[in-house]
């Protein structure tokens, strides 16, 4: 993980998500890109957005314009506001490479669209309204992510250990070698639960992961449940006082607005963030 995403809009939940992503950033080695989505509240002032009379429907202008996020060898950019000023001083202060970007739009699909780019992105739980459990741009991302998408508390937690809930699938071999990654580039531990309910299948599932987290070098508990996943996920967290929760988003419902109970699960958990791996 090289580049890190981290949605900024200046509320409590954004000064988290920040601390934690340079947090994140410093350990990883990794660079920043800062993101704040301006959203539209009214009619929209050509004058502060660069207005194009040309309209492009090709199923490639999405990617394009991601492709522009990658992080080369541009000067990095300075905010005019004094909170982007104050993002952007935190992350030189922790000596993290930082670049950001100002950009129109719903912040869902701004974050969506510049994810494409990013090895991760992390956003706090609430925006500036904080009324329900997650906020709406939140929401939006964590239960449909594109990427590895870290959802933060409202306050810095400190990482000591992840907690992994595999699935055997293709969904669940990424987040393995996510969870990996980030253990081992963190100095964490890393504990795995599998919920199965047939105790020789659990087990051969387990030596499977043991096996293929050799590479990593990372040390941890393996614990099989013999509950659902989302059981398994709360009661693994409590019992192995884990730091992060890692899941994958790959048991979707029969509908297209239905939410993992995985990730539900684990986003509903209230003594740790979350790393939602798609």
């Amino acid at each position: 993980m090289r580049n890190i995403l981290i949605g900024y809009d200046g509320s409590r939940g954004a000064e988290a998500a920040l601390a934690q992503g340079v947090s994140i950033a410093d350990g990883l080695q990794a660079r920043v890109r800062l993101v704040q989505a301006v959203e539209p509240v009214g009619v929209l002032e050509h004058g502060d957005v660069e207005v194009s009379n040309e309209v492009s429907n090709e199923p490639l202008d999405v990617l394009d314009r991601a492709d522009k996020a990658y992080l080369g060898d541009e000067e990095p950019a300075l905010p005019e506001d004094e909170d982007g000023r104050a993002a952007v001083l935190a992350c030189e202060e922790a000596g993290v490479v930082c670049y950001w970007s100002r950009l129109h739009g719903m912040a869902t699909r701004v974050l969506s669209e510049q994810s494409l780019a990013m090895d991760m992105l992390v956003l706090g739980r609430h925006g500036t309204t904080g009324r329900s459990a997650v906020g709406r741009t939140a929401a939006g991302i964590v239960f449909r992510p594109l990427i590895p998408t870290f959802l933060c508390k409202d306050e810095v937690m400190p990482l000591s250990r992840l907690l992994l809930a595999y699935e055997t699938s293709v969904c669940g071999g990424r987040a393995l070698k996510t969870a990996g990654e980030l253990a081992s580039g963190l100095n964490l531990g890393l504990d795995i639960v599998v919920a199965d309910s047939n105790r020789r299948r659990g087990e051969t599932t387990l030596a499977y992961v043991r096996d293929a987290l050799r590479a990593y070098h990372v040390e941890g508990e393996y614990v099989h449940h013999r509950g659902t996943p989302s059981e398994a996920i709360q009661s693994a967290a409590l019992e192995l006082q884990s730091s992060v929760l890692v899941v994958s988003d790959g048991c979707r419902g029969m509908w297209p607005w239905s939410k993992s109970p995985r990730v539900r699960a684990a986003v509903e958990f209230p003594g740790a963030p979350c790393l939602i791996v798609p």
